[in-house]
């Protein structure tokens, strides 16, 4: 179902169910979607009540509360024991049905889809298939723009070589950051190697010791105007599978959302 970010203050809210009508819901301002991956009870935690919330909470923070954010919560399937895969392309669905039955009509976004794991295919399948069925909307129907966080690369029912450079047809950027699983670029406009720790060249600092699949630590990291690390710029380390340049004088993360408008960075790798 889809959850809506309620702010308390400043630094502070809670998730609530988002209905059809919701007046807290501001169609004068841009929207985040977060999606969560696999979530086995091995992982000890709620990952709505945790990065997810600590994610919307700084977004909500960096736009002083002049945003929507708004989560996909699979928790009952994404719990299983073994990685849910199979269930990918029919939350995607679900997803793209239900934003499109209770966002207000004439919202005019923009949207940005954020997934980290199983939910980076979630979220770029639910884009593919807002373009493909029903009245498409710029910005919104498809979403403006899809981060993938650490994806993986080939799911049962859809393939991320097929389905980026769709998105890329309509319009969306497409970026992608890698940590164990998120291996080739698939033609997305931006995919960025994510060092896993201190030692390689990262000008981080909140995300020292960041490693293996946790790239959404160091994506949140990028969010907050007030961080050491939210305009960073990017070291590309050698990838045997695709050789990307050494350096791009950019922003990376958080600094290429569209819900940013013009201050946006938005690098395109060559193509």
């Amino acid at each position: 179902q889809l959850m809506l970010f309620r702010p308390i203050g400043v630094d502070d809210g809670i998730w609530v169910p988002f209905r059809p009508c919701d007046t807290r819901f501001d169609p004068r301002y841009g929207t985040a979607v977060i999606v969560h991956g696999w979530d086995p009870p091995i992982f000890g935690s709620d990952q709505l009540k945790g990065w997810m919330l600590e994610t919307a909470q700084l977004i909500n923070r960096r736009f002083n509360g002049f945003i929507n954010v708004i989560a996909w919560d699979w928790l009952d399937e994404a719990s299983r024991i073994l990685p849910p895969d199979s269930q990918t392309v029919q939350q995607a669905s679900f997803l793209a049905i239900v934003l499109r039955f209770v966002l207000p009509t004439g919202y005019a976004g923009p949207v940005h889809f954020i997934g980290h794991s199983l939910g980076a295919r979630i979220v770029t399948t639910g884009a593919l298939v807002l373009g493909q069925q029903g009245i498409v909307v710029p910005n919104v129907f498809p979403p403006a723009q899809v981060t993938q966080l650490d994806s993986y690369d080939w799911v049962s029912g859809s393939s991320l070589d097929q389905e980026v450079p769709s998105l890329r047809r309509y319009g969306v950027y497409v970026d992608s950051y890698y940590g164990i699983t998120n291996l080739g670029a698939h033609h997305a406009n931006l995919w960025v190697n994510v060092p896993g720790g201190p030692g390689l060249g990262w000008p981080f600092t909140c995300a020292s010791g960041v490693s293996g699949h946790s790239v959404d630590q160091w994506y949140r990291c990028t969010i907050p105007t007030d961080s050491p690390d939210a305009d960073p710029v990017l070291y590309q380390g050698f990838c045997a599978i695709n050789p990307l340049p050494d350096c791009l004088n950019c922003t990376i993360g958080f600094g290429t959302s569209a819900l940013l408008g013009g201050l946006a960075h938005r690098p395109i790798l060559p193509t």
